[in-house]
């Protein structure tokens, strides 16, 4: 029904206009039309609705009407227009954005078309004042402005109301022989689609030249935001700054905000151009526009990673030790390497792996010969890893999965631990002899994959594992990890080893005990040639009943047989 009232208000609009209530002045070469539209103006400017309804009425929904402005010289030869406004008075318009979506939302269009900003602006029981930026076309096709009012928008019965005074057209224009306005200028932003950490931008990129005559050209910006009532007012009347430059910095806006600016284009003369109007999406908190809220992304910039987890957690390490002589048992005291370890995983927003890195921290080298540390990573395809590196005293390598391996990537972290850990003329071994507490090495392995992957967390450490420099096929691993395809498996099963791959026992000794251990936690180990076994009784049950009993054994050591380093 309002579209229609508004629709016969065009349609009977007269095309000859008398008693013309406007006036023009002149300042030096410029020239002000001011036109004043309220009750005592006469038909065809304004034609009293009745019915409770018109300017000076205090008027609800159902009392839509209209009225009509026009500028006289719109043909005039050499006519350029230096700024165009429509300021109306009103009383008692609640458009204040604390309403939402329920407040009072009187529009306001020319010819049809909803002017910027896209209601009155005022407060409750007062007097407010809106000035509208008309566009140059809406002026210069005939010279008549239809204007139009439709109270309370968003509701279809008396809920709101709010009272017209008067409408005033203000034109500045001059006479200019041979000048034309500028282009409409060509918008673009670096941020189309905004999150909260963007600054809104905007550029104008053309088009070239922007003015037909060459003039130098600038702009002026008008900024707008829907705070969530559904249509767009002056930034600063919903409480923001009054911008007026290219950008509004991400301090001034918020989530679901959708944000408008207005760039017009001004010559050397003054003389404005059509109006271009950007409008952006409601500003989300995705900033990297993955589908996971900022506060939910650990990676907010990143949209091939979302989530982060760590084994065993956050700034937590467990302990890997190693007894270097299997398949025979050897002294026992598996310090010959040990190695305290932190995963980082990070997921994208399927939860796939898109990155592993790897802290490891050389902790002690209680071993005679020199031996490499590696991991092998089952489920992990070579072709598919975009990066891998290791960092070590802030230097980054490149390092490439080790080559034979079908359904897994291999790293060989380091070929000899000694270089991290070496043997002086003092000391023998590292970390492992009385008075021998030297540094612990860190360095950081970091595995890119190209296409994330699901994958299973819970495997870690995975199947980290030593071998002597010289024999890279003979590999001690975890307990129950199989050896890699790089290994030869012809030692399993000798000396002390019970290992039967037919069951899926590996590296354990006919008692249960191990050669390699995972322990939870920076675990204290053992000093040069004491027996595991005396150091931590416990193990011996926990081995026995395979890990159903004893389970806190490392827990109670005898400190007779930790390396304390003093």
């Amino acid at each position: 029904m309002k579209t229609f009232l508004r629709n016969i208000f065009l349609m009977i609009t007269p095309m000859i206009l008398l008693a013309n209530p406007g006036a023009t002045t002149t300042v030096n070469d410029s020239f002000t039309y001011t036109q004043t539209i309220d009750a005592g103006s006469p038909v065809p400017y304004y034609t009293d609705p009745g019915s409770s309804s018109g300017f000076g009425v205090y008027a609800y929904f159902d009392k839509d009407y209209g009225w009509q402005h026009d500028f006289p010289d719109y043909n005039l030869a050499g006519m350029s227009i230096l700024s165009a406004t429509l300021t109306i008075t009103a009383w008692d318009v609640d458009s204040e954005a604390f309403w939402g979506t329920q407040g009072e939302y009187d529009g306001i269009s020319l010819d049809g078309v909803d002017l910027n900003p896209g209601l009155l602006q005022g407060t409750n029981n007062t007097i407010s004042i809106t000035e509208f930026d008309l566009p140059i076309d809406g002026i210069t096709d005939d010279g008549l402005l239809n204007m139009f009012l439709d109270i309370d928008m968003n509701h279809d019965y008396k809920y709101w109301a709010t009272r017209l005074d008067k409408s005033v057209l203000t034109i500045r224009y001059k006479i200019l022989v041979n000048n034309s306005a500028p282009f409409e200028p060509i918008l673009s932003s670096s941020s189309p689609t905004p999150a909260l950490i963007h600054d809104l931008n905007i550029a104008v990129v053309g088009p070239t030249p922007a003015d037909a005559d060459n003039d130098i050209t600038t702009y002026t910006y008008r900024w707008y935001v829907d705070v969530g009532q559904g249509f767009y007012v002056d930034d600063e009347f919903a409480g923001k700054s009054n911008h007026s430059t290219s950008s509004v910095p991400s301090s001034e806006t918020s989530v679901d905000e959708k944000w408008r600016v207005e760039v017009t284009p001004i010559d050397s003369k003054g003389v404005i151009g059509p109006v271009a109007v950007y409008s952006w999406p409601a500003i989300t908190d995705d900033s990297d526009s993955d589908g996971v809220r900022d506060s939910e992304d650990d990676f907010p910039l990143d949209p091939l990673r979302a989530y982060i987890s760590y084994y065993p957690f956050l700034d937590g390490f467990n302990t890997l030790l190693f007894e270097d002589n299997w398949p025979r048992k050897g002294d026992y005291d598996l310090n010959d390497l040990v190695v305290h370890f932190n995963y980082t995983f990070m997921s994208d927003t399927n939860n796939k792996l898109k990155e592993i890195s790897l802290i490891v921290k050389f902790v002690a080298n209680g071993g005679m010969e020199d031996r490499g540390f590696g991991i092998e990573i089952p489920g992990l395809i070579d072709t598919n890893i975009q990066s891998s590196s290791i960092t070590y005293n802030g230097i980054t390598t490149p390092v490439l999965a080790e080559g034979g391996h079908l359904d897994s990537a291999v790293f060989i972290i380091s070929e000899d631990v000694s270089g991290y850990m070496p043997i002086t003329d003092t000391f023998l071994f590292y970390n492992t002899e009385e008075g021998d507490d030297r540094e612990i090495h860190s360095l950081v392995i970091s595995i890119v994959l190209e296409e994330s992957v699901d994958f299973d967390l819970s495997a870690a450490p995975f199947n980290p594992f030593i071998f002597p420099d010289n024999q890279r096929n003979k590999e001690t691993h975890l307990v129950d990890h199989a050896p890699t395809d790089r290994a030869d498996n012809s030692y399993l099963g000798t000396y002390s080893d019970a290992s039967d791959p037919a069951t899926g026992i590996y590296y354990r000794s006919p008692e249960g005990l191990p050669w390699a251990l995972e322990i939870s936690g920076e675990i204290q180990h053992l000093k040069e040639r004491a027996d595991f076994a005396q150091a931590y009784p416990g193990v011996i049950k926990w081995a026995i009943e395979n890990g159903s009993k004893n389970i806190d054994w490392y827990v109670y050591p005898d400190a007779e047989y930790i390396w304390s380093g003093n």
